[in-house]
């Protein structure tokens, strides 16, 4: 399979600032917006990652384990057009 990126996903995380650092550092997005237990990253390519800051214990066991949305961009050669999947 021919991935060209990733839509959008959502994370919990157990840490914000830790979260954010990691995802810009590896794959270079940037901090889009941030508001209560939310942070949105972004890439310039239309790429977009929520963090989600886990609020409860049963949340906090989860961090770092679920996350929710489709992942993958399909190129289109694939026949998919890039769209939303």
């Amino acid at each position: 399979m021919n991935v060209t990126g990733i839509r959008h996903v959502h994370l919990l995380v157990a840490e914000h600032n830790r979260a954010v650092a990691f995802y810009t550092r590896a794959f270079g997005m940037a901090e889009v917006f941030r508001t209560g237990l939310l942070v949105l990253l972004g890439t310039p390519g239309g790429d977009a990652l929520a963090l989600h800051l886990a609020g409860t214990d049963e949340e906090r066991a989860r961090a770092g384990r679920q996350g929710r949305g489709r992942a993958l961009r399909h190129p289109p050669s694939r026949g998919l057009g890039g769209s939303r999947r």
